[in-house]
């Protein structure tokens, strides 16, 4: 038993040994794939401004309607480094490590999807839920869950994901591939990357309807939705009720609010501009976990997009895509413009303080 408990340890410490070798976006193509096109592409090489998120920013934030709907004094070039399922806290995690890479030497603002502790299901049993993973990370998580808004029984399936994620980061990150990285030569520093992860506009936006002729499961989940289209209705009524007067904002997650102010502050450290995003369509659990921060957030650090009453377009069936959080090409391109409006009065405004 003793002997077996040292080979399990030094079989942890060499795995985790070897993990640390690998470069930190191992496991998430399409930010590598997004990463190499910002450093080898030479007409993104002003890039100063980037959108990091979820399907909700990748699907939908269009960089180059964004910089023609900006009015601010500095031109805004933009570049839509969101991925899949980049939750919290996956992407503040995620955009620390981008901070410290320093890969857009230009860069001035980002702008940042915010939301609740998740990991999707589809992605836990991959290394792309798991890269990310380490044991440090994995008890930061925990700490940020315990103390959410979030229900038990929403908590109790995240805390059964985030530890199944860590064991398999753990014990089975590394591969064959990744020791041919280690030892031989590394297929990271070769210039080559998936274009199709970089949608048609060349700039890290891809709509959903881009892939809808590839991808089965996005034209089948187009198809229910016109279909039927009461879950778009169940997002409105949610909204609505988030964005009353009678909804709760004295209570909050600390230690999220903790952790949104540090991102802050390092950010500005940087001389980034640093704002949080909240996307239409959101669940009433994003809303009880992220209104109440944003109440204790300074106005010139956050966007919301999610409000009903100051955006209804956001929540017709002519704008949306499938009901569940993503927009159409125009409901996009809309959505864009408007993040656009709100960029510019918040960076016009800080330019005149100064």
């Amino acid at each position: 038993m003793y002997k077996s408990g040292l080979l399990l340890l030094l079989v942890f410490l060499v795995l985790q040994a070897m993990t640390a070798m690998l470069p930190y976006w191992n496991g998430n193509e399409v930010y590598h794939d997004k990463r190499l096109q910002l450093l080898t592409d030479s007409s993104l090489q002003g890039t100063n401004t980037l959108f990091i998120g979820t399907s909700h920013v990748y699907r939908q934030l269009d960089p180059a309607v964004f910089d023609t709907a900006c009015r601010t004094s500095q031109a805004t070039r933009s570049y839509n480094l969101a991925v899949n399922a980049l939750f919290t806290p996956e992407s503040n995690w995620l955009y620390r490590q981008m901070l410290n890479d320093d890969f857009v030497p230009n860069l001035k603002y980002v702008i940042l999807e915010v939301g609740p502790v998740n990991l999707s299901r589809n992605v836990i049993n991959t290394k792309r839920g798991q890269y990310w993973l380490t044991s440090s990370q994995y008890l930061k998580a925990l700490w940020l869950l315990a103390h959410s808004s979030q229900s038990f029984q929403e908590k109790n399936s995240l805390v059964s994901r985030l530890s199944s994620g860590w064991i398999h980061h753990c014990f089975a990150n590394v591969n064959g591939s990744d020791l041919q990285h280690i030892f031989g030569s590394p297929s990271w520093q070769n210039q080559v990357y998936d274009v199709s992860n970089l949608g048609k506009g060349k700039r890290g936006c891809q709509f959903l309807e881009e892939r809808i002729e590839e991808e089965g499961e996005i034209k089948t989940r187009r198809a229910r939705f016109l279909n039927d289209t009461s879950n778009l209705e169940v997002l409105r009524q949610e909204a609505i009720e988030a964005y009353s007067d009678t909804f709760r904002l004295d209570r909050y997650n600390s230690v999220h609010l903790g952790v949104l102010q540090e991102l802050i502050r390092i950010s500005d450290e940087r001389n980034v501009h640093l704002i949080f995003f909240v996307a239409p369509q959101s669940r009433m659990s994003w809303y009880r976990e992220i209104r109440p921060l944003l109440e204790r957030i300074s106005p010139d650090h956050y966007i919301d997009m999610a409000n009903p009453w100051k955006n209804p377009e956001f929540y017709q069936v002519s704008y949306s895509f499938d009901g569940a959080g993503h927009l159409n090409t125009e409901g996009s391109a809309l959505l864009t413009r408007r993040l656009a409006k709100a960029f510019s009065d918040i960076v016009n405004v800080q330019k005149q303080k100064q």
